[in-house]
């Protein structure tokens, strides 16, 4: 089993982005990095995306972000997509308001917001 983490600023920043772009969905991936994101494509075609990468698994920025997102996730990439409403509980509901990171702990059979 996986936890996934970022912090409270990037959760927040990434629910603006989908009720500004009206997105119900977001997503965790893994792949050469690791990340929440949500992308939203516009009538003309114009892509904009949010992607907020777990500490130290950031291509651009991190050297061993490789190393990094394999040891703590394992050598598949995967992808799963959530309700926005995971991220407005974490962002709005009191039982997370002293929580600093959002944790979402990944398996093969489920994906769970830790408390």
């Amino acid at each position: 089993m996986s936890t996934m983490s970022i912090t409270k600023k990037q959760a927040q920043e990434l629910y603006a982005f989908c009720i500004t772009h009206k997105q119900d969905e977001f997503f965790i991936a893994k792949d050469s990095g690791a990340y929440f994101g949500c992308t939203s494509t516009n009538e003309a075609g114009h892509t904009d995306r949010c992607i907020q990468y777990l500490e130290g698994m950031n291509p651009d920025r991190d050297v061993y972000y490789y190393e990094t997102s394999r040891q703590k996730l394992g050598g598949d990439d995967f992808a799963v997509h959530l309700n926005v409403d995971w991220l407005k509980i974490f962002c709005m509901h009191p039982n997370f308001s002293r929580k600093r990171k959002m944790s979402i702990r990944v398996n093969k059979n489920s994906v769970t917001l830790t408390s």
